[in-house]
C-alpha cells in the first residue's frame, strides 16, 4: 500500500499507513493523524527546491512525509555547511516557529520531498479543535527538542 493514492482527481494521504510507518505519527490513533493533517497543508518540493531560506520569517514548523531535506548553514568561510540530513518522521523548523523569530538556517529539499506545515494558526484552529491531539504534538515536539540538545551536550562535550 501507498501513503498517497488517488481519490476522483484529488490526491489523498492514507492516514493508517502514516501512523504506523512514520516516526512522528507513531503514537497517534489513525483518527488523530486524520485530524492533524486537516489543520496543516501538505507541500511537494521537487530535488533542490528551497523550503525556506536564513532570515525567513519562522512562519510553519515541517513534518517530512516522504524524501529528505538538508539543514545548511553558512561556516566562516562562507561556504553552506550540511548541519543534518532528515527524513521521514523528522520535524524542523520547529525552534523559529516555537519563538517566532527568523530562520538560523537554509533548508533544501535532497530530492523530492512531500511536507507536512504547520503554522500558528492551524496550531489555533487544531486547539480548539481537540486539546488532546494538541497536546500530543506538543509532548512529540518536546521530546524531539530534547533528544537533539542531548546530542548537541554529548556533542560539545568531546
Amino acid at each position: 500500500m501507498s501513503l498517497f493514492f488517488w481519490k476522483g482527481k484529488r490526491m489523498e494521504l492514507n492516514s493508517s499507513i502514516l501512523a504506523r510507518k512514520n516516526k512522528f505519527f507513531s503514537n497517534f490513533e489513525e483518527g488523530e493523524v486524520r485530524v492533524l493533517l486537516n489543520e496543516g497543508v501538505i507541500n511537494r518540493y521537487n530535488r533542490g527546491d528551497c523550503v525556506f531560506l536564513k532570515g525567513d520569517p519562522g512562519e510553519a514548523l515541517y513534518i517530512i512525509l516522504t524524501g529528505e531535506v538538508e539543514i545548511l548553514l553558512e561556516n566562516r568561510e562562507g561556504l553552506e555547511e550540511v548541519l543534518a540530513i532528515l527524513g521521514p518522521g523528522d520535524v524542523f523548523g520547529e525552534g523559529s516557529f516555537a519563538t517566532k523569530s527568523r530562520r538560523s538556517a537554509k533548508a533544501v529539499a535532497v530530492r523530492d520531498t512531500y511536507l507536512y506545515a504547520i503554522t500558528t494558526d492551524h496550531m489555533q484552529k487544531l486547539l480548539e479543535k481537540s486539546a488532546k491531539i494538541t497536546a500530543k504534538m506538543l509532548l512529540e515536539l518536546l521530546k524531539i527538542t530534547c533528544q537533539r540538545l542531548s546530542i548537541t551536550n554529548i556533542r560539545l562535550s568531546k
